[in-house]
């Protein structure tokens, strides 16, 4: 069993009891989950021949060129979501009770929008499918073209600073590119494009206003992080190609300078969306592919580094106070950066350790720069150990984290926990669905996860037994399974000293977890801004997962297929009614912190140092 992104693997899952006889009662029952159509369900009429106007001719050089799709082909793509949409989220019931958010209804109007619709273009009805996604308001669940989609993208990349736009980071290379091609326009582009400077204006009108169009196209639990992505979505993404070759902006610099620009557009394609490639084309928008390959001499040939364009500048992978200290890196299982740790001394008065985690997907971490690995926990337990046996506060970087396995946060906590504690742990939930029984009836042995006794949750008979009684209660989710409370970890032996959690909504998934855990145990301050607000994963097997494609192979989509929670307490039974502990679910639910901090333009002008003595003044005003 796999858990991904989120969630625990399988927990020891074991079928030793009644197999048999629980499965004969599940698959009785099973009917009640599964939603009916409503009787003006469009998705009724998929594959009738009355819908399509027109049909995928491919001797039609037109039809070639841009891949177009009737009215029947795209009712038939929605309906498939739907159906595996309900077939599979887990979110389903959660959605309408929490947010009003009817789910069903959603895909229902959003195929029934399709047969409305003339437009035969494969990369607006992309749109359209992220568009009718992005209600489901779930940084989680995704839907995408089979192929990845091209990027549009230009010299910046900006974010949200208090509901402005500001310069994050800029492309050197893009800046040359541009600087080519008119010298004298472009003199002091670099100064122009600084980190920190606001975009005010784009195209004309306020800046707000273009984030504003898109972020109603971003999957994102919580607003903030809604925010954020849209924001970043202004100069580089890949949905709502731009109709003009060029787009203008107007600059405020840091003393006050306004000026206006007009930036090109610059495209990376990718294999497959012919359609797009052609509109970049006709739009006189030039490829550059290249600027971002690099030769990798192990692997003898030419890979993508993301992080080799927009170098100049803020983001929080980059890791705090290295002006004051040599930090230890740890690389993840994919050769980057996941975990850094060293100590920090800025003054007699001001010492402490700095741990910051990247990933929880990693299984083993390798120390940079040698071949010594190690398992994923191992390497924290250390660095903990050695700052209790210093008496070393800690500040724990957890700002940029995307989460992965599940099984770690209850693992970091307990890393953390003070010698004699009990802390309450994570909680999960599942949806009453034919395809969790068929994933949970296929257990496997108890050695296959390697998870410690501190992570055995509910095994497969416990799940299945709950599965069996939300069946016959004709509800669509099960009770709320409590996994074990979490105490010190021995090999720690208890970690005494202050410790401040600086997290963000970037802090995503298993992150979000972590998070919850810190602050319902109490055992650290949090500082920055709320966490993402994630609160369900994907559990798949070698042969059973969350992902599908639609019956066409156009779209690819991945649906969270159980639910996830934070305890508040230590103590509580194994297994809780949903109906009365809910609340522990923590979807669109992010992390509040104690203390919190916004970054400003000066951080991104300066790569986060008044973050820095922000988040020091802090720890050592923060209490036990």
């Amino acid at each position: 069993m796999k858990t991904h992104l989120l969630g625990r693997n399988s927990r020891s899952l074991t079928l030793a009891i009644g197999l048999s006889t629980l499965l004969t009662s599940l698959m009785g029952s099973r009917a009640m989950a599964q939603a009916l159509p409503t009787p003006n369900d469009p998705c009724m009429l998929a594959g009738a021949t009355d819908v399509s106007s027109s049909q995928l001719n491919f001797t039609d050089p037109e039809i070639i060129l841009d891949l177009g799709l009737s009215k029947a082909q795209r009712l038939q793509v929605m309906c498939d979501i739907k159906n595996a949409v309900v077939a599979n989220y887990s979110l389903i019931t959660l959605k309408k009770e929490r947010l009003g958010i009817d789910v069903v209804q959603v895909l229902e109007n959003c195929a029934a929008n399709e047969v409305k619709i003339a437009d035969t273009d494969r990369q607006n009805f992309f749109d359209r499918v992220q568009l009718c996604i992005a209600t489901f308001q779930d940084t989680h669940f995704s839907a995408s073209s089979r192929t990845d989609r091209p990027t549009i993208l230009t010299a910046i990349i900006a974010s949200d600073v208090g509901g402005k736009v500001v310069i994050l980071r800029q492309s050197p290379k893009l800046i040359a590119r541009i600087k080519a091609d008119d010298p004298d326009t472009f003199a002091t582009l670099e100064q122009t494009l600084a980190p920190g400077n606001e975009i005010t204006q784009i195209n004309g009108a306020p800046a707000a206003d273009a984030v504003n169009s898109l972020i109603p196209y971003v999957q994102a639990s919580s607003l903030a992080y809604t925010r954020i992505a849209a924001t970043q979505s202004l100069f580089a993404r890949n949905f709502l190609y731009p109709t003009t070759r060029t787009i203008t902006i107007q600059v405020k610099t840091l003393a006050g300078e306004t000026k206006e620009l007009e930036l090109p557009w610059f495209a990376q394609t990718t294999v497959g969306n012919l359609d797009a490639q052609m509109k970049f084309k006709a739009l006189g928008i030039p490829i550059v592919n290249d600027l971002q390959m690099t030769y990798d001499p192990t692997a003898h040939r030419y890979v993508k580094d993301d992080e080799s364009l927009w170098t100049v500048g803020y983001t929080s992978r980059t890791p705090m106070f290295t002006d004051y200290a040599t930090l230890t890196t740890w690389l993840d299982d994919a050769g980057a950066a996941g975990l850094r740790t060293g100590e920090v001394i800025i003054d007699r008065n001001h010492a402490f350790c700095y741990m910051q985690l990247l990933t929880f997907e990693s299984v083993n971490f390798t120390e940079s720069a040698t071949k010594t690995k190690a398992p994923f926990m191992l390497p924290i337990e250390t660095f903990v150990a050695n700052c209790e046996a210093k008496k070393l506060p800690m500040i724990f970087d957890l700002k940029l984290n995307g989460g992965g396995n599940g099984n770690i946060p209850a693992q970091v906590l307990s890393a953390l926990s003070q010698a004699g504690s009990h802390y309450g742990p994570d909680v999960q939930a599942f949806p009453a669905t034919t395809s969790m029984m068929d994933l949970m009836a296929n257990g496997i042995a108890a050695n296959a996860t390697g998870a410690r006794v501190l992570d055995q949750g509910p095994d497969a008979t416990a799940v299945l037994s709950g599965l069996a009684d939300a069946l016959r209660l004709k509800v669509s989710t099960t009770d709320i399974f409590k996994n074990p409370d979490i105490t010190a970890d021995p090999k720690v032996g208890g970690y005494s000293q202050k410790i401040l959690a600086v997290i963000s909504p970037i802090c995503i998934s298993a992150c979000d977890m972590t998070a919850h855990l810190l602050k319902n145990s109490g055992r650290a301050v949090l500082f920055g801004s709320p966490s993402n607000g994630t609160g369900a994963g994907f559990m798949s097997q070698a042969k059973l997962d969350s992902n599908f494609q639609d019956s066409l192979g156009l779209l690819k989509f991945n649906i969270p297929n159980f639910l996830f929670g934070v305890e508040t307490k230590a103590g509580d039974p194994s297994r809780l009614p949903y109906d009365q502990y809910k609340e522990l679910l923590t979807e669109n639910h992010p992390t509040p912190v104690d203390i919190p901090y916004a970054l400003t333009p000066i951080d991104l002008a300066t790569n986060g140092k008044q973050l820095e003595v922000m988040a020091v003044m802090a720890l050592f005003a923060a209490p036990n």
